[in-house]
């Protein structure tokens, strides 16, 4: 089955607006480290849901915490029942992830930068008969696409090198109604976007 993909050079006002505001970034203070604990402070948060979760080294979620209708947020988070390893914390909004390592090394606390890691998520917009894709991929790391049908089956795969602003748009013509899943890779993050296509040939009828 073929597909339309079109390649765009320009990023849309949304991601440049996100990207600008890396100085609203998170802050974690370790204070006192023998006691493993840590401060997290949000700046910021324009009302919209975000997503805390620390994850230990195989990706088990030990802890997870939901914030909305808050423009700021803060907490303390006590770690001393952990053993030794390295964690990761991220805090997830609708427009991208933020990561932090944190390392436990004996009865004590430590980050190993003030720099959070950020991961820009896909952003999908479809219409009648195509779906737009536009990635802020900072990654460097080769980028996945898939479509899967109602029955999970992939019926379209593609491995984007490009590093950057990432705009294809996908012609949905040729695909038969019914449901489909769109999933986008890069390393260990996955996001996916279900969709719905409808009777084309009737929606152009009518």
């Amino acid at each position: 089955m073929k597909f339309l993909l079109k390649i765009c050079f320009t990023l849309t006002f949304a991601w440049l607006s996100f990207a600008g505001k890396a100085n609203n970034d998170p802050t974690i203070i370790i204070k006192y480290p023998e006691e493993k604990k840590f401060s997290l402070l949000l700046h910021q948060l324009e009302q919209q849901a975000h997503t805390i979760q620390l994850h230990d080294q195989i990706g088990t979620c030990l802890l997870k915490e939901n914030i909305t209708d808050q423009s700021s947020f803060a907490k303390i988070y006590n770690l001393k029942n952990l053993p030794n390893g390295e964690y990761t914390l991220s805090i997830e909004n609708e427009h991208k992830v933020l990561s932090q390592k944190i390392t436990i090394e004996g009865s004590t606390i430590k980050i190993a930068s003030r720099d959070w890691k950020a991961m820009h998520k896909p952003h999908f917009v479809q219409t009648y008969n195509h779906l737009d894709l536009n990635f802020l991929q900072l990654e460097d790391a080769l980028t996945t696409v898939e479509i899967h049908n109602d029955a999970a089956e992939v019926i379209f795969h593609k491995e984007i090198t490009t590093v950057g602003s990432i705009c294809k748009r996908f012609n949905l013509e040729n695909l038969a109604p019914g449901d489909y899943t769109f999933v986008v890779s890069v390393r260990d993050q996955v996001y996916q976007e279900n969709i719905s296509v409808k009777n084309l040939m009737a929606f152009q009828c009518r």
